[in-house]
């Protein structure tokens, strides 16, 4: 039996744990620049992507059998086009990464709301808190979130954690929580935290 061979796009960085399933899997892996001229496209029959595939490049893959993309969308592919070579083209499960997503998002509000990057600049060169905004507390501000799935509601029980109140755009209106239209929401809100997938339906949403 012919043993896979799966090339993974440079823009890929994965951690030991994944070259530990894939090689459970004995599968072959070669990193690859897909826009490397040299590249021999009609070699590759399983591709991991995490960039933009253009269709030019994709007419070469002959012998393309899967792309899967390391997103939850998969608008980097024509998907159509795709479709029409014989390619099957997946992306990540909406529960992947939930925890590490909403604990990033409040990682990004607490260095904005602590002036955590100017402080550092500033201890670094000695100038301690010179010239530097006064710090935000969260207890009591508006968080609004648009975009209500598993990141969304992770998202606002850290914020609730917080003593934040949570202002929310959900895509379906059957949760116990106080329900704004869009409009209003950006009056309110002190922080606004997106959380719509990156696809063509949702360009424009703000």
């Amino acid at each position: 039996m012919k043993k896979i061979t799966c090339f993974i796009d440079k823009n890929i960085v994965l951690n030991d744990n994944d070259y530990k399933m894939l090689r459970k899997l004995d599968i072959d892996i070669v990193v690859i620049d897909l826009n490397e001229g040299s590249l021999e496209y009609s070699k590759i029959e399983f591709l991991l992507i995490h960039s933009f595939l253009k269709d030019d490049i994709l007419l070469k893959m002959t012998n393309c059998k899967y792309i899967g993309i390391r997103a939850h969308n998969t608008d980097y592919i024509n998907k159509k086009f795709a479709s029409e070579m014989g390619i099957y083209v997946d992306g990540l499960s909406q529960q992947y990464g939930v925890n590490s997503v909403a604990e990033h998002t409040l990682m990004l509000i607490l260095s904005l709301s602590k002036n955590v990057i100017n402080s550092h600049e500033n201890t670094i060169s000695g100038r301690w808190r010179k010239d530097l905004d006064l710090n935000i507390e969260l207890t009591g501000k508006k968080i609004a979130i648009i975009g209500f799935g598993e990141i969304g509601k992770r998202v606002s029980e850290i914020s609730k954690a917080f003593g934040m109140e949570v202002l929310i755009v959900p895509k379906q209106k059957d949760i116990g929580e106080k329900d704004n239209q869009i409009e209003d929401i950006l009056k309110e809100a002190d922080i606004i935290s997106v959380h719509l997938p990156a696809n063509i339906e949702n360009m424009g949403y703000i």
